[in-house]
């Protein structure tokens, strides 16, 4: 298969490097364009449903003016261009497309555009709450909608209600972001159901847990009001293990389990498949943190990639056990190093390994079109003529037209 070389990698990056703190163009310019929304699937293998998580966390100085928590963490400075061109980033990796923002639509389109290729249908979304700031889930739900592919939340309890100062209004904030994301979210076509009931998974419940409350089931019961007069009660998933803080005789409000990144992902899988009727299986390329470096405490227990076949393993496992859904775990935590996301290190190679999963017809020369399709938008996001062609390029893209889309695209490399 074709590759980059390393020599043109790092010479996008120098390039974007030093045009990256120029002022942020719209991608999209017309009413018609940022109502496009892409109906066109990729076949893929029908026996199991491929998502991938996906952190929305993510602030550049250029769009958002200040670099994030997430490149910097206590040490890191993105300011500073190190001799290879890289910016000094809180991970032992870099993203192909330079430390991004995540409500930047060009990074968004080109992240779905990746996904759509590779047979993943939609992104499980690590999200915060209403109360702490939803603009980047928002954003990255309308770029799943232009590229045709779902979306679905994951709800951190722990950092969405732990500020709450009393029991009863860790209830009312849990209620308040159920109304939001009934409102926003549930409703909506490309928004990932499950025998058409919203899947809602939780990484955990970790704060309205029995550890902390002997009702937290019936405190779930309570959260979710909102959504049960509503007729729209949601497929809500828990972590491994965490049914339990929900679930008790009289409230039954977990329907099943997923896994996360563990050392025995098949017992695990046994285990849910014998325990719900609904799980959701997990694959890591492998971990390893930058929180000692970055100033963030201890680094966690790192998993070897071994070049690759851990994800391949974990992969077969997947396969062997028949699970109904996977998440691919992840699509950009870069500052665990768990990302699959094409980087400087390792290109555009687990996203081939996804892709043969798939079982889809695209190879890396699509993967490496949509790339230079992102480098000619930020490379002319300034010329209003130039960047219509390329919205036109990216709708051939979501339509499943990639010959049309290098098509359109010629002239402007």
């Amino acid at each position: 298969m074709k590759f980059f070389s390393n020599k043109w990698i790092m010479s996008a990056i120098a390039v974007m490097a030093m045009t990256s703190c120029s002022e942020k163009e719209p991608v999209f310019k017309t009413d018609t364009d940022s109502n496009f929304a892409s109906t066109a699937k990729v076949q893929k293998r029908d026996d199991m449903r491929i998502f991938v998580h996906y952190m929305p966390w993510f602030q550049s100085k250029d769009y958002s003016g200040a670099w994030g928590m997430h490149w910097t963490m206590d040490r890191c400075n993105p300011d500073n261009i190190k001799a290879d061109g890289k910016r000094e980033i809180a991970s032992h990796f870099y993203p192909l497309a330079e430390p991004y923002d995540s409500r930047d639509p060009v990074v968004l389109d080109y992240h779905a555009l990746l996904m759509k290729y590779s047979g993943i249908e939609g992104v499980l979304v690590d999200w915060y709450g209403s109360r702490n700031g939803a603009e980047s889930t928002e954003a990255l739900f309308a770029a799943m909608q232009r590229a045709g592919l779902e979306l679905a939340i994951v709800y951190e309890d722990r950092n969405n209600l732990d500020g709450a100062s009393s029991e009863s209004q860790k209830i009312k904030w849990g209620q308040d972001d159920m109304v939001y994301l009934y409102n926003n979210f549930f409703k909506k076509d490309n928004y990932t159901k499950i025998d058409d009931k919203p899947l809602l998974m939780c990484f955990g419940p970790i704060e309205v847990s029995t550890d902390n409350f002997k009702n937290a089931p019936t405190m779930w019961s309570e959260i979710f009001s909102p959504l049960t007069v509503r007729k729209m009660t949601p497929c809500f998933l828990a972590l491994y293990g965490a049914s339990k803080n929900a679930n008790d005789s009289r409230n039954k409000n977990a329907m099943g389990e997923f896994t996360w990144v563990n050392a025995n992902n098949a017992d695990f899988l046994d285990n849910l498949k014998s325990k719900f009727n609904y799980y959701m299986g997990s694959a890591y390329p492998g971990f390893k943190d930058y929180y000692k470096e970055g100033g963030w405490g201890d680094n966690i227990t790192p998993v070897d990639y071994r070049d690759g076949q851990e994800f391949r393993d974990q992969l077969t496992v997947a396969n062997s056990k028949k699970v109904p859904m996977l998440q691919l775990v992840t699509w950009n935590d870069f500052g665990e190093g768990t990302q699959i996301e094409p980087t400087v290190e390792d290109r555009f190679k687990y996203l081939e390994m996804v892709q043969d999963f798939a079982q889809v017809k695209y190879d890396v020369t699509v993967l490496e079109s949509i790339y230079q399709h992102y480098l000619l938008r930020r490379q002319y996001a300034g010329d209003a003529d130039a960047t219509a062609r390329l919205n036109e390029a990216f709708k051939a893209f979501a339509n499943l037209e990639p010959e049309k889309a290098r098509s359109i695209m010629k002239g402007l490399n």
